[in-house]
């Protein structure tokens, strides 16, 4: 016997190991509960002699030997973990020891009833106490069905873990179902066969109560298990076991863990199982492994994500019996490392999928062993595992060598990763699709180079954090491949404009882009984006601090489907810009978790459905084309017409009349068949009707048939079982012999072991006797060897003293020798020393003679140089004197200049102050005069409504009356109660004082006012009672107090109700009046500004049109004044001279309309009335016509067909509204403020000012360049006079030489002298 520990989890919310489904019969108890057995005799059960547990070459371990998952689970969740154990225990015997102990349990309460009749007693015993209620299953049907999903009939629903199928796979109809129950209950009246109690009985002093089997009515777990086993186990049609199985999922469900025991009887009970999640099932160990790798040799995509458990040991016979496996995941598992990895190369050959995310121990060598093995490799995922590449890129460059199919490739974090191995990477891997280098700081351009030029399938790459990075890699990068879809460049600080312009020209999937913290990505990079990315839907700009609010809209107009965009730490985006441009956003909304727009939840929805449109619109515009061009073409329609009354109308004439003919023949026919239906139908029914009576006999036959064969597995289960009683006494007896055996066994090995000893010890001391005399023969040869050595070092003594010896004499001889060669040298060295100190004496004499005659020679030089140095100085002094004069007199006459300057400067700027303070006046004047006209206007306003917010001033005066009274009450009753409370707190404290005390009498003042002696126990009654009196006072006020707040918070409740009621007649209709006087002044300024506009047009076009088609406009000719030194301007025909160019001239110059009118002398092209022109001032082309003055800027029809003909009749008749509705922006741009527009219906070109909304056919240069408020203004030099100066949101700051500084807004078209919000910040500032 074995004892097992209790497991929470729900192991027979599973299909069991033993026996098959086709065995399992049962019925439902009165919860729903299922209660049945299994049938041995079907051919399909495992007997207990070729059980896998019996067989000894492939034995668990003893840890899980014996039991299976039903006696397992309801031993541990009953509270009873005794079970067989050995080999030979399954099912079988569990359930014969169920049967024995509710055959017992019977036949003790049949001794109880000794008063009842023995006839009703014999019948009671001997028939099936079981019957069940179809009502009642189908209740609990009812109930389950509530937990499962859609489309699953409740009559196939299975019971324990259990489909009902027969054994030919058909269902079983409630009749076959009541029958199956009913067969089944016998000696079942008070226990359920799976919750038995152990084969052998404990004492136990104190009671346990049981807990109930997830399958039992007392269960609290049992709708949980069975729904989770339905979900996760079964097929949702044929309801069998699945080949796929998520273990995690289930302990999700259930709430209970998943052991190994579990995984044991699940491989057991699906050996064909080809999928097996157990994701964060950390106590699955290498046990749970190795029953894998025992009964799932077919299993193909394994996941063992956060099973810590797991081992090489385990993983050994994983490899050596699942070689299929194509999937394997084994992501923050931190006991694998480089064996564990070998072992997996080893066995696993076919693995196109492996994650080892977060293994920390995983190095270079076991990543490059599964490389070399796994050659069908198609993703590999070692984020996370920082020793990769920690001692060079030898894992890398072997996955090159061999994976050549590899098609993801996840490095996130691997923070040693270099050039070489991207590189090898790169060459060995021409398939790879997604690529995450993030965190691998060390790579370089030549990584992205290798990339770019042999990967040009990647669509998802990430090198955020490589900040060696430049814009050539991007550019080399977006050249080649050009299927990305998404890149991450996070942090890539040398990121810019340049290279984001060429990814946006030729990425035109790109998707995804995150640009976050790339610190030179500015205003300009956006706009090429803008430009190029059209379809970009995820942008992530947090951190690029050079965004501004123009670039972010820019974004959004070109990038229209744009959902996702952070701008968080963006200091130049602000919320308010924001959520004015959501409205220009329809796939996004305001972000909650970061500063930015998110997706919509339906935002791919809505771009399917505005693609759909923008597709039904061009083939709207198609159809339209079409019509319209057949609608131009209707001088062809009356010869069309001729030809169809002459040929076509007689052939269909003949068609119509066949038809009528072939018309008149099925109405016949329809007849006929009408009447052959109806004969065929009422055949049909009446064979229905007999068929149907056929086989409700059928069904009565097969249910009489089906009792009789329920009755005879009812008998043969019987006999198997007292067939398996005899068989287990017949094993007991054999057990018994085997068992003597042993034991004669035992006496013959232990009479051989003493045997043995005796032998030991005798051979033992032969040995020792031996041993002693090769001692003693040692130690004799040790000392004959000592004194043979003390006379060889005698010897060698005396012959090494006698050397010595002679040695110190020859020394010391050598010593004297050395001694007289010394005083020899020295004696010499003497006379060599004397000999050179006269030598030196004699030459310091010679020395000292020569010192003396150059020292006089020094003299006289020095006393020539001197006189000749003060005649220079004297000449020098003069010519010094005449500077200083002379300087003095330039000086006066500079310093004279400049006051005459700065006077001058004095008097201008005293004269510009005087003009600023004038026009400060006068803007002050007309500021006072509209604020006072806006304040008469709201003092009308609000005298008509006097008489209706009289009664509410009233109302709000008495209010506030009543408010102060209220509030005086509530100051007095709060000065009366704080010295009342002091008191009362003070009493307190003495009161606790006099308890504490034990003295007989005690000091106060509270009784006379004046200090005084008391008997402490008069005292404390009388201060207690005092006490009492002024807590009665406080409590009284406070109540006063709390009225009075009550009074206080309804007044304010009044006040602020009739100031809401006041705020429609005085705030309301203060901020109304100026609202509409704005308006109305702001109507009447653009009506006069637009008119004056269109005189000046008219005007400027009159001048224009009179200088080009004056008769004299080609007869100016330019000449030089010799007198005055200037150009002036003489006419031939009318001999005008002017000094100024005429405008004909400058028009003649700027349109050369000697080449409009036919001349090809700049190589300009011309189609009958049509000129292509060139301006090269401003580099751009349009096209003028002769005939008509009419500027175009799109190539007209003349270009391409000389037969066409573009007129502006079709414009003239246009409704400028209605026009604009029906057209859409080409998104050509022209001048400053023009735009070319296309009209939907007929696809004619015309264009429209984005400022004033004006619409033109023809659009001279003249008109589209010039310059308008908020434009830059030049003077005639081309430099800057005055103009824009600064641009901030809606406002544009603008300098005008005349008057100042001004603000615009070109959203309201407002001007204001005063700086705006975002101007007047820096102002502060400043």
């Amino acid at each position: 016997m074995s004892n097992s520990k209790p497991s929470t989890a729900p192991l027979n919310a599973t299909r069991p190991s033993g026996p098959p489904p086709d065995q399992i019969v049962g019925s439902l108890d009165d919860s729903g509960v299922f209660e049945g057995s299994f049938d041995p005799s079907n051919p399909m059960t495992t007997s207990p002699a070729t059980s896998d547990y019996g067989n000894e070459q492939h034995s668990p371990p003893d840890k899980y030997k014996g039991g299976n998952m039903f006696n397992d689970t309801i031993r541990s969740d009953s509270g009873e973990a005794n079970f067989l154990a050995g080999p030979s225990v399954n099912l079988d015997a569990s359930l014969t020891s169920s049967l024995t102990s509710s055959s017992q349990q019977a036949k003790k309460k049949k001794k109880r009833r000794k008063t009842a009749d023995k006839d009703k007693n014999s019948n009671r015993d001997n028939e099936i106490s079981l019957t069940v209620d179809t009502d009642m299953v189908n209740d609990n049907i009812r109930k389950l069905r509530s937990t499962r999903p859609e489309g699953l009939s409740p009559h196939s629903l299975p019971l324990n873990g259990t489909p009902l199928f027969n054994s030919s796979g058909s269902s079983l109809n409630p009749q076959q179902l009541r029958s199956v129950l009913s067969s089944n209950k016998r000696a079942h009246d008070s226990t359920d066969p799976f919750s038995s109690p152990p084969l052998t009985k404990k004492k136990s002093s104190t009671k346990k109560e049981p807990h109930g089997n997830v399958f039992q009515r007392n269960s609290p777990n049992a709708k949980k298990a069975l729904r989770s086993f339905l979900l996760n186990f079964t097929d949702d049609v044929t309801w069998k076991i699945k080949d796929s199985i998520d273990l995690y999922q289930h302990a999700l469900d259930t709430g209970t863990a998943i052991t190994n025991v579990l995984v044991q009887e699940v491989c057991t009970m699906c050996p064909s199982l080809r999928k097996l999640n157990l994701t964060n099932c950390t106590e699955v160990t290498d046990v749970g492994l190795w029953a894998i790798a025992r009964c799932c040799d077919k299993l193909v995509d394994l996941r063992l994500s956060g099973c810590s458990g797991v081992s090489t040991v385990g993983l050994r016979s994983l490899a050596m019996k699942c070689t299929g496996i194509e999937y394997l995941d084994f992501s923050r598992c931190q006991n694998l490392d480089d064996g564990a990895l070998r072992v997996i190369a080893a066995g696993m050959w076919n693995m196109e999928v492996f994650i080892l995310t977060s293994c920390s121990n995983i190095t270079d060598s076991g990543v490059a062993e599964i490389a070399r093995c796994c050659h069908k490799l198609r993703v590999l995922d070692v984020s996370d595992c920082e020793k990769i590449g920690e001692y060079g890129d030898k894992a890398l460059i072997e996955v090159g060598k061999y994976c050549h199919k590899l098609e993801i490739l996840n490095m996130f974090g691997c923070k040693h990763v270099a050039d070489a191995g991207i590189r090898a990477i790169a060459l060995g891997c021409p398939v790879l699709k997604e690529l995450q280098l993030t965190g691998c700081s060390e790579l370089s351009g030549s990584a992205v180079k290798a990339l770019a030029t042999h990967c040009p399938l990647l669509k998802n790459l990430s090198i955020a954090s490589c900040q060696r990075i430049e814009n050539k890699d991007l550019i080399r990068l977006a050249r080649h491949c050009t299927k990305l879809e998404k890149l991450d460049i996070s942090e890539c600080k040398n990121i810019t404009s340049k290279g984001l312009e060429v990814l946006s020209q030729a990425c035109e999937n790109l998707e995804t882009l995150n640009l976050s913290k790339c610190i030179s990505v500015d205003d300009k990079a956006l706009n090429v984006l803008s430009s190029g990315c059209v379809g970009l839907r995820n942008l992530n700009l947090a951190g690029c601090q050079s965004v501004s609010e123009k670039g972010i809209k820019d974004i959004a107009h070109g990038c229209t489907g744009i959902g996702y965009l952070n701008v968080t730490n963006c200091k130049n985006v602000t919320r308010r810009f924001l959520m004015h441009l959501i409205t220009d956003l329809q796939f996004s909304d305001p972000a909650h978790t970061y500063f930015g727009y998110q997706p919509k939840a339906n935002a791919d929805e809505l771009r399917i459905k505005a693609k759909e449109l923008q597709i039904k619109n061009l083939c709207a515009i198609e159809i339209q084309r079409l019509i319209r061009g057949t609608l131009a073409r209707g001088g062809v329609k009356e010869i069309r017409q001729a030809y169809i009354i002459k040929h076509q109308l007689p052939r269909a004439q003949a068609h119509i009349r066949g038809f009528l003919q072939l018309k008149k023949w099925r109405s016949v026919l329809r007849g006929r068949l009408q009447e052959w239906a109806a004969t065929t139908i009422r055949a049909a029914w009446c064979g229905m009707l007999d068929r149907r009576t056929v086989r409700r006999m059928k069904n009565i036959k097969g249910e009489f048939d089906l009792r009789d064969g329920m009755a005879l597995n009812i008998q043969r289960v019987y006999q198997g079982h007292l067939g398996r009683l005899l068989m287990q006494k017949i094993r007991n007896k054999y057990a018994r012999i085997a068992l003597i055996e042993a034991q004669k066994q035992a006496r013959l090995e232990q009479n051989a072991t003493i045997i043995q000893r005796v032998h030991r010890g005798h051979a033992s001391r032969l040995v020792t006797e031996e041993m002693r005399k090769e001692r003693d023969r040692l130690r004799a040869l040790e000392l004959l060897h000592i004194k043979m050595a003390r006379i060889l070092q005698r010897v060698v003594r005396g012959m090494f003293g006698r050397t010595v010896a002679k040695l110190a004499r020859a020394a010391k001889e050598l010593e004297e020798y050395k001694w007289r060669c010394s005083r020899k040298i020295q004696c010499c060295w003497r006379g060599k020393l004397g000999r050179d100190k006269a030598r030196l004496l004699r030459e310091f004499r010679d020395y000292q003679k020569a010192v003396n005659a150059a020292t006089k020679i020094q003299s006289a030089w020095r006393a020539f140089r001197g006189k000749y140095i003060g005649k220079v100085a004297a000449s020098l002094a003069g010519l010094r004197k005449l500077e200083q004069t002379a300087a003095c007199k330039i000086q006066s006459s500079w310093r004279a200049r400049i006051g005459r300057i700065k006077a001058k400067d004095k008097a201008a700027a005293m004269e510009e102050t005087l003009k600023r303070m004038r026009a400060v006046l006068i803007v002050q004047r007309v500021f006072r005069g509209h604020k006072g006209r806006t304040a008469f206007a709201v003092k009308g306003a609000l005298k008509k409504l006097e008489h209706r917010a009289k009664p509410l001033y009233v109302k709000l005066k008495n209010e506030e009356s009543d408010l102060n009274v209220v509030l005086d009450k509530i100051k007095i009753l709060k000065e009366v109660l704080e010295p009342l409370e002091r008191d009362k707190k003070e009493l307190e404290k003495e009161i606790m004082l006099i308890l504490r005390s034990k003295a007989k009498y005690w000091d106060s003042d509270r009784i006379s006012g004046a200090p005084q002696r008391f008997v402490t126990e008069w005292l404390k009654v009388r201060l207690k009672e005092k006490l009492e009196k002024n807590a009665d006072r406080v409590e009284e006020l406070q109540d006063q107090l709390a009225e009075m707040e009550i009074k206080e918070r309804e007044k304010h409740r009044h006040i602020r109700h009739v100031k809401r009621e006041l705020v429609p007649l005085t705030t309301g209709t203060i901020e109304r009046t100026k609202i509409e006087r704005t308006q109305r002044l702001r109507e009447t300024v653009r009506a006069q500004l637009h008119g004056s506009t269109y005189i000046q047009k008219i005007f400027r076009g009159h001048h224009v049109r009179s200088s080009i088609y004056a008769e004299d406009r080609d007869y100016w000719i330019e000449d030089y004044d010799t007198t005055t030194g200037q150009n002036l301007y003489f006419n031939t025909w009318s001999q005008e001279t002017r000094w100024r160019k005429p405008l004909s001239m400058i028009l003649n110059e700027e349109f050369n309309l000697n080449a409009q009118q036919g001349g090809n002398e700049e190589g300009l092209v011309s189609v009958g009335g049509w000129v292509e022109m060139n301006d090269k001032k401003k580099g751009v082309v349009y096209w003028f016509n002769n005939s008509s003055n009419v500027y175009r800027w799109t190539q007209p029809e003349e270009f391409v067909d000389k037969s066409a003909e573009t007129n502006s009749d079709w414009f003239d008749g246009q409704d400028s509204s209605e026009l604009m509705k029906s057209s859409s922006a080409t998104g050509k741009e022209i001048g400053f403020e023009w735009r070319e527009m296309r009209e939907g219906d007929t696809g004619e070109i015309f264009y429209a000012n984005s400022a004033t909304g004006d619409l033109k056919w023809s659009l001279s240069p003249r008109s589209a360049f010039k310059q308008t408020p908020g434009e830059t203004l030049t003077n005639v030099e081309g430099e800057e006079a005055f103009g824009e100066i600064e641009r901030r949101g809606n406002w544009t700051k603008f300098n005008d030489e005349t008057q100042g500084t001004y603000y615009y807004n070109e959203e309201t078209d407002e001007t204001q002298w005063d700086p705006p919000e975002g101007f007047a910040d820096d102002l502060v500032e400043e």
